[in-house]
């Protein structure tokens, strides 16, 4: 888990997935971390562990070519609820619960 803070790895380790974490690309992700009490999979370079890795990790998630059942043993290793796709020809817009049947055009 990558969260933004060493606080919050220690609240997302009591309270699971009601720590809300979220899974976006590193700029909508920062704005993310600022503005909402929830954490980031891919923060602040300085605050997330393993950055070099986790960058690498959220490129390949949002790749054209990585399977499914990549992104879905990503999602369950970092243990986000909430992923952020893009729109189709609007930019980031669209959250996807992970509690909620997966959206036809996401990744």
């Amino acid at each position: 888990m990558g969260p933004s803070s060493t606080a919050s790895v220690a609240a997302a380790t009591l309270v699971g997935w009601a720590a809300l974490a979220v899974l976006a690309p590193m700029d909508p992700g920062l704005i993310v971390a600022g503005l909402a009490p929830c954490l980031v999979v891919l923060g602040h370079r300085v605050l997330t562990p393993g950055f070099a890795s986790r960058v690498e990790e959220v490129r390949r998630f949002y790749a054209r070519e990585t399977s499914p059942l990549w992104r879905r043993g990503c999602l369950e290793a970092v243990r986000a609820r909430f992923v952020l796709l893009p729109a189709p020809g609007a930019g980031w817009l669209d959250l996807w619960d992970r509690m909620e049947p997966v959206p036809s055009d996401g990744p």
